[in-house]
């Protein structure tokens, strides 16, 4: 859909395959979709460049109970985890609208025990984790010319290119780790 704000699309599990890769491609170009809005079939470990994440709601219809089941804190942690992707943008800002309304008593100061379920998932504190990428190691190690089995593995399987330039795919290779957004972040 166009709009004067720009493109907008959908993603879903019943499009076709063809029509949610092009949906997906469309949305990666700085130049194409800039807001897509989806079911959780994208919050499932689909890695697009996202600087928002709007949640609207925090529960799922459940087949077998025949009732709306509360997501468990991983789902609602990955769905939001496609804000502020490594490589992509170095944070995110994530809304999630709840399911339930959460009311609040004034005269009882207390707040629905909903919003203490949510803020207990968000509140974690091992939700923040330093991540390391085991390639860095081995790098290191070429670097400063120690190598070993796992060393020599990696650069005999590095990828060669013309004789004109015969280190361009690997290095190209490795400037897409993670190894390599950290050094240069």
């Amino acid at each position: 859909m166009l709009s004067a704000d720009g493109i907008r699309s959908s993603h879903h599990a019943q499009l076709l395959k063809n029509e949610r890769l092009l949906h997906e491609s469309l949305f990666k170009r700085r130049d194409g979709i800039d807001a897509l809005f989806t079911t959780s079939t994208l919050a499932r470990g689909m890695n697009l460049p996202s600087d928002i994440v709007l949640i609207a709601g925090d529960s799922r219809w459940d087949v077998a109970g025949d009732r709306m089941k509360q997501l468990d804190a991983h789902e609602l942690l990955n769905a939001a985890g496609r804000a502020g992707r490594a490589g992509e943008g170095g944070q995110g800002f994530v809304l999630i609208i709840p399911s339930k309304i959460i009311n609040i008593n004034d005269a009882k100061n207390n707040i629905a025990s909903h919003w203490m379920t949510l803020q207990g998932i968000f509140s974690q504190s091992d939700q923040c984790l330093k991540i390391d990428d085991p390639l860095m190691g081995l790098l290191d190690h070429i670097h400063f010319g120690m190598l070993e089995d796992n060393e020599e593995y990696l650069l005999a399987s590095l990828p060669f290119g013309e004789e004109d330039a015969p280190e361009e795919p690997a290095k190209a290779m490795i400037r897409r780790t993670f190894a390599a957004y950290q050094m240069w972040s």
